[in-house]
């Protein structure tokens, strides 16, 4: 009929326009990174710009990428790795394992922990994260983290699948 046919178009359009915003962030986020605007992205780069874009990206992965990598390159590898992607909420809801009070707080040392014994990360990139963090004594403010991730969030891994 008609109003489904009209619905359907509605439906295409609202997704066009989602997907149009989708990969303006993304190539806004390429070229915040690509800090001397080569339109290419080292290594380091390009693991930050899979960070960015919610990928757990660990270091043998890493050492994978390319060490030098354009626009189309650092998609694939994005689109190529959606089921390694953390929401908002799936960091939240994992926070909320150890936060059984819901204070938006956890024990630094417990997130560390978890850290090294299932990504594989090692006590310096600990110290990173908690100097990037701004994490001053044990306590995690994982709640005021899941806000800026929501802000930032470019995608969401499970509508690209």
């Amino acid at each position: 009929t008609l109003s489904s046919s009209s619905a359907s178009s509605d439906v295409y359009k609202r997704q066009a326009i989602m997907d149009a915003v989708t990969d303006k962030k993304i190539k806004r986020a390429f070229a915040l990174i690509d800090e001397d605007n080569d339109g290419f992205l080292n290594q380091e780069q390009h693991a930050l710009f899979l960070q960015v874009l919610g990928h757990n990206i660990t270091p043998s992965e890493v050492a994978n990428l390319p060490a030098k990598a354009d626009l189309d390159r650092a998609l694939v590898e994005h689109k190529s790795s959606m089921d390694n992607c953390t929401t908002a909420e799936d960091f939240k809801n994992t926070m909320e394992l150890w936060d059984q009070d819901k204070t938006g707080h956890v024990e630094f040392k417990n997130l560390a922990a978890a850290l090294k014994s299932f990504a594989g990360a090692s006590e310096e990139d600990v110290v990173r994260m908690r100097k990037e963090l701004k994490v001053e004594g044990d306590d995690f403010a994982y709640g005021g983290f899941v806000d800026v991730m929501r802000g930032v969030e470019f995608v969401d891994p499970k509508a690209v699948k």
